[in-house]
């Protein structure tokens, strides 16, 4: 549900919503570990295709 990528340059992570129900804990760590340090976050809808199989 989570998955390493590289935007233009940027390396991100791309963490699906599911996570959200499916471990609330493991997603509050993931929203504390950005804010804690300082990492932009942001909500988008992503095409499946364009993220790397894992």
């Amino acid at each position: 549900l989570a998955v390493p990528v590289n935007v233009d340059g940027v390396r991100c992570v791309i963490v699906d919503k599911r996570l959200r129900a499916l471990e609330p804990l493991a997603w509050r760590f993931v929203c504390s570990f950005a804010a804690d340090n300082d990492l932009q976050t942001s909500e988008r809808v992503v095409d499946k295709a364009a993220v790397p199989a894992v």
